[in-house]
């Protein structure tokens, strides 16, 4: 009797078409596999994040529920510690091992072994192993990337110690920030893509003068709106920016929470619309310019200055030898014009002395 077909056959592994695909020649061996004591593993904290306590119930879990057949291999590679004996580093896996370490039937694990000689490139084979799994944090991989040197990490890193912004490895352990602290590597990462580095570090010079603890990624998106985009960037300045947001540092993130949800705006924007009403510069007038007193050093030779004509007059020189020939006739013309009467003085005569023309009219009413 021959049995049917089942309703989900297995599936052979097949390989897929890679048309197009120029595929990458291996730069290091194939891992290989071995035993070894998990007390003997070390952790280097310039790219693996500490244990906190998440992490320790995570360890607990796997302790009280531990099975082989749910075993992931940690993966490890060989360095030299700080007293300079080759020892085996994990990048990937220290919670297991941790988990084997604590367990009192686990006194010999498997573990995969790569290539990674430098720190670099075990900075680069830990971000490989942890970009797409969920436990891993932004801040975590970021802090991996500036060991391993990578570019964009790096100019992060540069451009918030220029401006005074420290990016903190974890959350603190006590959950109180300090100011110029943040976490926020994601949306610092978006600010230096958008605006390069020069614009970024106007952006966190604003937020770096404020009480901000820590600067949020609302902070910065909403900093960058307001001095970049043409609707806000001329009507502020950076000083009064961080002004504004420090005295509105207690009250400022529930009216934008109450106005975003009024307006259906992200928080960040109504944020930025919040401060933006607090600190709108008064735009000056044609009447508050001040009035600029002549520069003497200013004055050139060709300049009818009054120090120029006082010189030309020391040394001799006449007026309209600096005038043009039109203007020379009119200037010359004046003397000879005959100086007429005003209308009371031409009707009563001269007004005697000590008496003006309007007293003199005034006696005679």
């Amino acid at each position: 009797m021959r049995m049917s077909a089942p309703n989900n056959p297995l599936r052979r592994i097949e390989p897929v078409s890679i048309a197009g695909l120029k595929p990458r020649t291996p730069p290091t061996g194939q891992p290989i596999m071995e035993y070894v004591s998990p007390r003997g593993l070390y952790v280097d904290p310039a790219y693996q994040r500490s244990i906190g306590e998440r992490g320790l119930k995570q360890i607990r879990r796997i302790i009280e529920n531990f099975d082989w057949s749910k075993f992931k291999l940690p993966t490890c590679c060989y360095a030299e510690n700080f007293a300079g004996e080759t020892v085996l580093f994990v990048l990937d896996g220290q919670h297991t091992a941790i988990a084997c370490a604590s367990h009192p039937d686990n006194d010999c694990i498997p573990v995969q072994i790569v290539e990674a000689a430098g720190v670099e490139a075990q900075a680069e084979a830990f971000i490989g192993l942890n970009t797409d799994r969920l436990g891993v944090t932004k801040l975590q991989l970021h802090q991996a990337a500036v060991v391993a040197g990578d570019p964009e990490a790096v100019t992060i890193e540069q451009v918030c110690e220029r401006a005074g912004v420290t990016i903190l490895r974890g959350t603190p352990g006590s959950g109180r920030y300090k100011p110029k602290e943040t976490i926020a590597v994601a949306a610092l990462a978006a600010l230096v893509n958008r605006r390069g580095a020069m614009r970024a570090r106007i952006v966190l010079d604003v937020l770096a003068a404020t009480d901000l603890s820590p600067i949020a990624s609302i902070h910065i998106q909403a900093v960058d709106l307001l001095l970049h985009d043409k609707e806000f960037c001329d009507q502020i300045t950076g000083p009064n920016l961080s002004t504004a947001i420090n005295e509105m540092i207690v009250d400022a993130e529930d009216e934008a929470k109450l106005f975003g949800r009024t307006h259906k705006i992200p928080k960040w924007r109504a944020l930025a619309s919040v401060w933006f009403r607090k600190c709108r510069k008064t735009r000056a007038t044609k009447t508050d310019a001040p009035k600029t007193q002549p520069n003497p050093s200013d004055e050139t030779e060709n300049q009818p200055t009054e120090r120029n004509l006082d010189a030309q007059r020391t040394q001799g020189g006449n007026l309209t030898d600096m005038l043009r020939p039109e203007i020379e006739q009119r200037v010359a013309a004046v003397p000879s014009r005959r100086v007429e009467q005003n209308v009371t003085a031409s009707i009563m005569g001269d007004p005697p002395a000590c008496r003006s023309a309007l007293d003199q009219r005034k006696g005679t009413a």
